[in-house]
């Protein structure tokens, strides 16, 4: 499947770590965040705000690594992301707490950890690979 990976630009480093998982269990990261340096998205930020757009549609599924309500942080593009991603009704996890109250939303999974993620990930593959199958047969 293709994932997109939302996270603060800090935990580029986790997020490719969770790429490698997402793409040892045979899925697509559209993430291209992820190559870009932090002096490259300052300097060029219209055009990076439009490929994490694009990136967005691309994905079936969105993975936002959040955290505890509450917890101080600066920045928000990942909340961008997810409320774009809601927009077009996307398949929304999210890895870690909830900040805000979009996130309790029925349609959003939340769940501990990348590896909880990536086993609903494998389930929806399957069953796409199933409903394939059967339209085939």
């Amino acid at each position: 499947m293709k994932i997109y990976l939302a996270a603060q630009f800090k935990e580029q480093k986790l997020m490719k770590e969770w790429r490698e998982l997402l793409r040892q269990s045979g899925h697509y990261v559209t993430s291209r965040w992820l190559e870009v340096s932090e002096s490259t998205e300052k300097n060029n930020a219209i055009d990076e705000a439009f490929k994490d757009l694009y990136d967005i549609r691309m994905a079936e599924i969105i993975i936002s690594h959040t955290l505890k309500r509450g917890d101080l942080f600066t920045g928000g593009g990942r909340h961008i992301e997810f409320g774009f991603a809601l927009a077009l009704e996307k398949k929304l996890i999210n890895v870690g707490g909830y900040e805000s109250i979009f996130h309790q939303l029925p349609q959003v999974i939340t769940v501990s950890t990348i590896e909880q993620a990536i086993e609903i990930v494998n389930n929806e593959a399957a069953k796409i690979k199933a409903k394939r199958q059967q339209a085939t047969s």
